[in-house]
């Protein structure tokens, strides 16, 4: 079974937040690698999931995991369990938005994010790599 939201989007954020009038506001979305100072490093995280109404969908539940690879074994993913309506009539698009998740990261890593929309099979919708900036010590200099 599918949920009636087909993902085709998913930004990474610093947070998002709701204006008056209805329209979402992205802080700090991340474009390329999520870079920190140093580890180990509390992030909290926001993800905007825009996706598109599948025909003939009906109504379902659906698992999102999201998680850092590449970490200790103790490592726990995020599970988030979504239970889905079929759409309106007339539907075309839909946003998903999981705000200020908690992650810790002990060493760089992946962070993922996957669906399970039934079959008990994680489908991978997106990853950003996190690593340390470089100090400007160790920058290539100019000769």
């Amino acid at each position: 079974m599918s949920i009636p939201l087909e993902i085709r989007e998913v930004l990474v954020c610093d947070d998002i937040r709701r204006e008056d009038n209805g329209k979402a506001i992205l802080i700090g979305v991340y474009v390329g690698d999520i870079l920190v100072s140093a580890f180990p490093v509390n992030l909290r995280l926001s993800f905007w999931l825009q996706g598109r109404a599948r025909k003939n969908a009906r109504p379902g539940i659906a698992k999102f995991k999201i998680e850092v690879a590449d970490q200790d074994e103790d490592a726990e993913p995020i599970l988030v369990e979504t239970k889905f309506d079929a759409p309106p009539t007339g539907m075309s698009d839909g946003v998903l938005i999981f705000a200020a998740v908690p992650l810790t990261v002990r060493q760089p890593g992946r962070l993922l994010i996957s669906v399970d929309e039934g079959s008990n099979e994680w489908i991978e919708l997106a990853s950003k790599t996190i690593s340390a900036i470089k100090p400007v010590n160790e920058l290539a200099q100019p000769s």
